[in-house]
């Protein structure tokens, strides 16, 4: 069985729940969903599961944030 590792390959990838990426943002979770299903917010299904890579919600937090000081 392969393990999904993270982006340096050197250890295997964390992943966050929907409520855990909604307590962080403060949104309500049907907002994170949505935004899971239009690919704005990275993640990974694991049959019904649903799961945000912690390494890449960071990497979009940061990449969000930078857009919004730009405007």
């Amino acid at each position: 069985m392969e393990v999904y590792k993270d982006p340096d390959n050197t250890q295997p990838a964390r992943y966050y729940t929907p409520k855990d990426v909604a307590g962080i943002l403060q949104v309500p979770i049907s907002w994170v969903y949505e935004r899971t299903r239009f690919g704005e917010i990275p993640v990974r299904k694991f049959g019904r599961l649903v799961r945000i890579p912690i390494a890449e919600f960071i990497a979009w937090e940061k990449e969000q944030t930078a857009k919004f000081r730009r405007a």
